[in-house]
């Protein structure tokens, strides 16, 4: 399905005048991409702007109803099988890597490959050989006999991006798409796998990395372009550009109150924790007033991402005491049920495995926590239970507000607007959150901050466990800051400042 070569050109992907419309509403709507080689293109966008149906398209998931797509030389015909888009020099990097936990790092390597040769024995030498090799390239040191479910997260990553290189069948001038392959990355973990996607820049590959992050436009890229509701809107050099000017360009308006103002915190504490300690945290205290919003951060295994499951008891403790309003209760003893009993909610980072359950329908989600209330005499009111959450969904904003879909249907950012819904319906005294703006668009971000004001407003206690150091500045009265397992500092007032988070975090490492 893919003719045959043009003249070589700095193209490498060059996109023009696609459109894809779906039951009659319009995906992408004449958009136009060039990828140069040994580039690093950023592509952003919110959730609905249209960046997953275009890469869709590129993979031969979708084909479009208008435009051409040369890549490498070569005008794509559609339909396209896997082994055309291979051909045609594109490479892919799926945000869940898509790779084989039980299998060797070898095997997830080269599995495309020998999948598809005819070879009456593997020649594993000569296999490992060239898997070794490639991974050195990227200068990681992993053994390929490693089984893959043992790895790191961004040892994990960089697998899937050297595999993703190799598919492009030893020629490094075609494209790989990496589709935010940083989303559930600890930030410490990220400078790791940039260096990685630079090596593949240097060697002539044209990247096009999609995330919703604009630092990692602004640290990796060289150009960017931005989607809007299925447009193209701009493509800049990010040299040329900020990340105000991203944000407004993302959101179509000024970026004025994108961090909406926080009220006061009142003079009572909700919570106070003595002696907190287990899972790498050792004797950590700190108390949280109603109305208030306290961060917790630090690098990657300070012990700062434990606090929130040790005081659920998601986590056991091994000591320390725990007191909310007139209740004190050892660490040790806490559970989860005996958590939500006191009314505390906890919104884990993990959405795909702990905080929803994702082949379940939105209302099913929502109302679990308080099933009970739809209940008389002994029979479920589903219309009740369904109108009821249809109705808590279009207040928290969820896109679309139908209690049927599954929740895996839905975009990460309607997803945690959900999961808010859910917990913040109970009135909870205190509201626990891991990472709640992590792998959302800066659309969903924004209305996410409003809920969580709005919550600060009515009195909850919020503790934020987050390594997103700008979201921490701009909506936290505090932010802790952990070292080795223990409290290092604590900032607020004037010295709340991201410059002054990433400064405290970094130079207590020494």
């Amino acid at each position: 399905m893919i003719a045959r070569p043009s003249s070589p050109s700095e193209t490498a992907l060059a996109v023009e005048g696609v459109t894809k419309t779906f039951d009659g509403t319009t995906a992408l709507h004449r958009v136009s991409l060039e990828l140069r080689r040994g580039e690093v293109h950023a592509l952003i966008g919110r959730n609905g702007s249209g960046k997953s149906t275009l890469i869709k398209i590129l993979a031969g998931y979708h084909h479009p109803d208008e435009g051409t797509i040369v890549s490498n030389g070569r005008s794509l015909a559609f339909p396209m099988t896997p082994a055309d888009v291979r051909a045609s020099g594109l490479a892919f990097v799926h945000q869940d890597l898509a790779l084989v936990n039980g299998l060797s790092v070898l095997e997830n390597l080269r599995v495309g490959r020998l999948g598809h040769r005819l070879l009456w024995r593997v020649p594993w030498r000569a296999e490992r050989a060239l898997a070794r090799s490639a991974l050195e390239r990227f200068a990681a040191h992993i053994d390929p006999d490693t089984t893959v479910g043992n790895l790191s997260h961004v040892d994990r990553a960089i697998v899937a991006i050297v595999r993703g290189f190799m598919q492009l069948e030893d020629d490094a001038q075609g494209t790989l798409v990496l589709d935010e392959p940083t989303a559930f990355l600890p930030h410490g973990e990220v400078d790791r796998l940039f260096t990685a996607v630079r090596s593949l820049a240097d060697h002539g590959t044209a990247v096009l990395f999609v995330t919703h992050r604009l630092d990692e436009v602004i640290n990796l890229a060289g150009r960017v372009t931005v989607l809007r509701d299925g447009r193209r809107v701009a493509t800049e050099a990010v040299n040329d550009i900020d990340e105000s000017r991203l944000l407004e360009l993302l959101l179509g308006r000024s970026i004025e109150g994108f961090y909406p103002a926080l009220p006061e915190p009142r003079s009572d504490v909700t919570l106070r924790v003595e002696n907190l300690s287990g899972s790498g945290v050792a004797g950590v205290s700190f108390d949280a007033h109603a109305g208030e919003i306290v961060g917790v951060t630090g690098l990657s295994g300070s012990g700062f991402e434990d606090v929130l499951y040790l005081l659920f008891g998601a986590i056991s403790a091994s000591g320390g005491r725990i007191r909310l309003g007139e209740e004190t209760i050892g660490a040790h003893r806490m559970t989860p049920r005996r958590a939500i009993g006191m009314q505390i909610g906890f919104l884990p980072g993990d959405r795909q495995n702990l905080s929803g359950a994702q082949e379940l329908g939105l209302g099913q989600n929502v109302s679990l926590p308080v099933l009970s209330s739809f209940f008389r005499r002994m029979r479920l009111e589903h219309g009740r239970e369904t109108a009821t959450v249809g109705e808590l969904l279009r207040r928290f904003q969820v896109t679309p507000a139908v209690p049927s879909m599954k929740m895996s249907e839905l975009s990460g950012g309607n997803q945690q607007k959900a999961l808010l819904a859910k917990w913040l319906q109970q009135q909870p005294r205190l509201l626990l959150l891991h990472e709640p703006t992590q792998g959302i668009d800066v659309g969903a971000k924004q209305e996410v901050f409003v809920q969580l004001r709005n919550a600060a407003a009515a009195g909850v206690a919020l503790v934020v466990a987050s390594a997103e150091h700008e979201d921490l500045a701009h909506m936290c009265d505090r932010v802790i800051v952990f070292r080795h397992g223990q409290v290092a500092g604590t900032l607020a007032g004037a010295d709340l400042t991201c410059e002054q988070v990433v400064q405290a975090c970094y130079a207590v490492s020494r």
